[in-house]
């Protein structure tokens, strides 16, 4: 699947990488809130909210990378897209190419596609490339496009020329008293980014991509011992859903008979639910950590330590007794890399630019898509058979989730006065609000 955004996330457990133009998770997210995360999504491994259930969680890495001009509250961002919409339809009547292509419902169209292309191109490398060795290239490449990235909108606000060194490496790398939660919040990301991986080769596309989906469940089920949040009853109704959508996906024996799963199988489901186990927990700690750091820094650190974990599995003796044995990719793998890592990106741009202008409840709904896109290319490009019981399990989850997050919206409407939600009832969704600078340098500017 498209590898996602914790955040980050919508659901992607391919994080992904940052452009200075517009939101982007990386993985958060990534990939809002990676980063998003979700990002969203994907990502889309971040989340700086409440009810992470109801928005971008699969994105497991969805950061949004926003300059100080262009973050906005949620509301501001669907009225002011409204607005605009309505403005160019009556001012312009003739089709606008470049309106279309950048409405938010046609780019997380086009990014849930490329999310599920990357996700099949990834599977096919890892018959001859060991996982770990593709984590640790995304890794580099997203870690250089979001440091550079970062650094390229910080030279635009808040006066990035008049910081000292240490200011602009802080603004980087983030406070030292916060050095604990960013590495905690990062080892959980970047392991569940390389068991996501690790997962693929086991699995069938679509029931990869579906198991990734049930990470809110885990982050609904967390967040009442964790921070002291409530589990409503829609998130009550969605945790039932989505374990029985992962039993029929599953089918183990016992429940439904028939001849056992093979090993390889549940160890691919193994990986894959402690991905999305891992991706939650990485989605809690950023909201935890809340805006004391900027999404850049979070990025830097999931990224930093991505690529740090994969080298050390991949370059020390663990990674042969683990069956990770690096090799040197030849042409035509070295071309699939590149692919993985140049889709991710593109992918998490269109991803971000959804979240950013579409109400969150419908922006989860459309990024549901990737189930279905992933489901088709299993079957259409690898020969992977589609069985009603995994249709329906990921119906159940996909259905479960999207269900909570319109409630959650309706909920959120009746506690929000003047446009701002009330303290602590945060949806992924508002990691689109952070900027890169704090709001305390913002305020003294």
């Amino acid at each position: 699947m498209a590898p996602p955004p914790m955040p980050m996330p919508s659901p992607s457990p391919f994080p992904g990488d940052a452009s200075p133009h517009m939101a982007v998770s990386v993985s958060t997210s990534n990939l809002g809130g990676e980063v998003s995360s979700s990002l969203s999504a994907p990502i889309s491994l971040s989340a700086d909210a409440d009810a992470v259930v109801d928005d971008d969680d699969d994105d497991f890495e969805r950061v949004a990378l926003l300059p100080a001009n262009t973050a906005a509250t949620e509301d501001r961002e669907t009225a002011s897209s409204a607005q605009t919409s309505s403005e160019a339809s009556s001012s312009s009547p003739a089709f606008s190419l470049r309106e279309f292509a950048t409405r938010g419902e046609v780019c997380l169209f086009v990014a849930t596609f490329i999310y599920a292309l990357q996700g099949y191109v990834a599977k096919v490398l890892e018959q001859t490339v060991p996982a770990i060795e593709v984590v640790l290239v995304r890794s580099v490449f997203s870690g250089m496009i979001t440091v550079a990235t970062g650094i390229q909108v910080n030279r635009h606000v808040n006066g990035w020329a008049n910081k000292t060194a240490s200011e602009r490496f802080a603004s980087v790398v983030g406070k030292s008293e916060n050095f604990r939660l960013l590495l905690i919040r990062g080892i959980f990301g970047a392991s569940a980014f390389n068991l996501a991986y690790a997962a693929l080769p086991y699995l069938p596309l679509g029931d990869h991509t579906a198991l990734f989906f049930v990470n809110p469940i885990f982050i609904a089920l967390a967040s009442w011992p964790v921070l002291g949040e409530k589990v409503t009853l829609a998130d009550g109704a969605s945790i039932v859903a989505a374990f029985t959508g992962t039993l029929l996906i599953v089918r183990p024996t016992v429940i439904f008979g028939g001849a056992p799963q093979s090993s390889s199988f549940w160890l691919g489901i193994w990986l894959q639910l402690g991905a999305a186990l891992l991706a939650a927990a990485a989605m809690l700690t950023v909201r935890y950590i809340g805006k004391r750091e900027t999404p850049l820094v979070v990025a830097v650190w999931f990224q930093g330590l991505s690529g740090l974990s994969s080298a050390s599995l991949l370059l020390t003796p663990l990674g042969a007794l683990l069956g990770q044995t690096p090799i040197v990719p030849n042409a035509k793998e070295a071309a699939l890399l590149g692919v993985v890592s140049c889709t991710s990106y593109a992918a998490q741009i269109l991803l971000n630019r959804g979240y950013q202008v579409l109400p969150p409840a419908r922006a989860s709904g459309i990024a549901y898509l990737q189930c279905l896109w992933s489901a088709m290319l299993g079957a259409v490009a690898l020969g992977e058979a589609v069985t009603w019981p995994s249709v329906l399990g990921a119906v159940l989850i996909c259905g479960g989730g999207l269900a909570a997050a319109l409630y959650k919206k309706k909920e959120n409407k009746a506690v929000r006065g003047g446009g701002v939600s009330k303290e602590g009832n945060r949806s992924t969704a508002a990691m689109r609000e952070t900027e890169l600078v704090p709001t305390s340098e913002r305020a003294g500017k």
